[in-house]
C-alpha cells in the first residue's frame, strides 16, 4: 500500500488536510507496517514493556485522546505553534522542528490519559 500510495501520488498529490486518496493509501500502508513491526517485536518478547504501556495508555482512551488533541490544539496550542516552530527551526531542520512539535504535543495529550489509565478510568461511548 505504501508503494501504491507513492505511485498514485504522481497523478493525485498526497495532501493530508484534504485526505486525498493517495494520502489515505500511503498512511494506511505505513500504519500497517508499523503495526506489523510492533506485533513482531512483541511476539519475540524484544519489545520493552514500558514502551508498550505508553501505547496502551492511548489505546485505553483512544476517543478521548482524539478529543483532547482537538481541544488542546485549537484551544491552547494554536497561538504558540508559530513561535515554537521558529525557535526549534533555528536549531533544527524544518522537518525535525515539525517532528519535535508533534512529539511534544503527543506528550501533552498523553499526560492526562496516563493519569486516567492509572486510576482505571476509561471513557466509553
Amino acid at each position: 500500500m505504501v508503494g501504491c500510495g507513492y505511485v498514485w501520488s504522481l497523478w493525485f498529490p498526497i495532501v493530508k488536510s484534504l485526505w486525498t486518496s493517495s494520502f489515505v493509501i500511503l498512511s494506511t500502508g505505513l500504519a500497517m507496517l508499523f503495526l506489523a513491526a510492533i506485533q513482531g517485536l512483541m511476539a519475540t518478547a524484544r519489545f520493552p514493556t514500558t514502551l508498550a504501556k505508553f501505547f496502551e495508555v492511548f489505546g485505553a482512551n483512544a476517543i478521548l485522546a482524539y478529543v483532547l488533541h482537538f481541544l488542546c490544539y485549537f484551544g491552547l496550542a494554536l497561538p504558540f505553534i508559530p513561535s515554537l516552530y521558529l525557535a526549534l527551526g533555528s536549531a533544527l531542520t524544518p522537518e525535525l522542528a515539525n517532528l519535535g512539535i508533534a512529539c511534544m504535543f503527543m506528550l501533552i495529550v498523553w499526560c492526562p490519559l496516563a493519569v486516567m489509565y492509572t486510576q482505571r478510568w476509561h471513557f466509553r461511548v
